[in-house]
């Protein structure tokens, strides 16, 4: 994967949570659609979890430093937003966050040692390369 890719990936990725963010929104309005508020929050955090890999892989591929520090406040204000949204349905619906969050962090707990080994393989390849110059 190349530096554009996974830019793309990153920004889609963002895209689609964003639209759910706003989906789910409106469907907390109404206690009457606890069904559809399950169904977008459990789209929610898999969607979350493949966003954090695709920021991940970027940031790993990127090299300049200023983009960098603004993908890691990106990164800060999607958490941010994530968590708050994550409060509210759970005080929307204090039952059903904890089995979806359980089955989402087993996935999360997988993407996060593969984005950990994409890191660590490339500062490996950034090292290699410093020494042979």
């Amino acid at each position: 994967m190349n530096v554009t890719t996974a830019k793309k990936s990153r920004d889609a990725h963002l895209g689609q949570l964003t639209k759910l963010y706003k989906e789910l929104e409106i469907q907390m309005l109404s206690p009457e659609n606890t069904i559809r508020v399950r169904e977008l929050f459990g789209r929610l955090c898999d969607k979350y979890e493949e966003f954090k890999t695709a920021y991940f892989q970027y940031f790993v591929l990127c090299e300049d430093p200023e983009t960098k520090v603004a993908l890691q406040k990106s990164f800060e204000s999607c958490k941010t937003n994530f968590v708050e949204l994550k409060e509210r349905y759970s005080q929307w619906t204090p039952v059903e966050v904890d089995s979806i969050s359980n089955a989402a962090s087993s996935t999360s707990r997988l993407r996060n040692a593969i984005v950990k080994r994409l890191i660590e393989e490339q500062k490996l390849k950034t090292l290699k390369e410093h020494q042979s110059l």
